[in-house]
């Protein structure tokens, strides 16, 4: 079931770049700057590995930087995603744990979503020892961005 919101929601973003000029420049423009800061997150993280004194302190600071970012971006208006709304999705025959999960899985669909993962990438690239830490970064990683999600989500239903 996940599957389908997935497609829904990537049909529903290329459906809003048809026809409106201004808005295709607003969202290159708005990639563009996000992965100016995608690249310097992905850059400072990958970089905390050599420093072992202030390495783990970065890695907090950036870290706390995109939860809040998260957070704070739908309470601006900025973030909001009204494209898979829970409201207008409550209607449809669905289970709770249906909708949860694929409002979940079309939250990873976007450019914000992947503009974060590649700044946690160079986490797994700094921070991740040879061996098996590699794996346990990796998955740090990755819960970081559930968090970041999660956060969004929470705020963005509760707003709606």
């Amino acid at each position: 079931m996940a599957w389908v919101f997935v497609r829904l929601k990537t049909k529903l973003l290329l459906n809003g770049l048809r026809g409106q000029g201004w808005r295709v420049l607003f969202v290159i423009l708005g990639g563009l700057f996000g992965l100016w800061i995608a690249v310097a997150g992905f850059v400072a993280l990958a970089t905390t590995g050599a420093d072992t004194a202030k390495g783990p302190t970065i890695a907090v600071l950036v870290g706390t930087a995109l939860a809040l970012g998260w957070t704070v971006m739908p309470l601006l208006g900025m973030g909001s995603d009204a494209s898979l709304d829970p409201v207008r999705l409550s209607r449809l025959p669905l289970t709770r744990s249906q909708l949860m999960t694929g409002q979940l899985a079309a939250a990873f669909v976007g450019i914000g979503a992947a503009l974060t993962a590649v700044a946690l990438l160079g986490a797994v690239l700094g921070l991740g020892p040879g061996g098996p830490g590699v794996v346990l970064v990796a998955l740090a990683a990755i819960g970081q961005l559930l968090v970041c999600i999660c956060g969004s989500r929470a705020v963005l239903s509760a707003l709606s």
